[in-house]
């Protein structure tokens, strides 16, 4: 399992929420969700943890700007998968 998929919230263990937006990489949600993460197409909310971009310098989108409103993480693709390691 994938480390820091989970964190301790007031209100118990919650998954990490990852939203993506300019970019779709099927091989990748579900390589999340099956190591506990909660990934996927979906909307972008105040319970979203991290926003997955193409690129560095990409801003566009209601999605974007949904998750700079909330206080969303903001990651290009890439550094996500080097920060934890993943390798498709």
């Amino acid at each position: 399992m994938l480390d820091h998929i989970k964190y301790q919230s007031s209100m118990g263990t919650k998954l990490i929420k990852v939203r993506f937006t300019g970019i779709r990489n099927s091989e990748l949600v579900d390589y999340l969700n099956a190591n506990g993460y909660d990934a996927g197409e979906g909307s972008v909310t105040k319970d979203t943890d991290i926003l997955i971009i193409p690129s560095e310098g990409y801003n566009t989108g209601s999605k974007y700007n949904k998750a700079v409103q909330y206080g969303v993480t903001i990651k290009p693709i890439q550094e996500f998968m080097d920060e934890l390691s993943i390798n498709l």
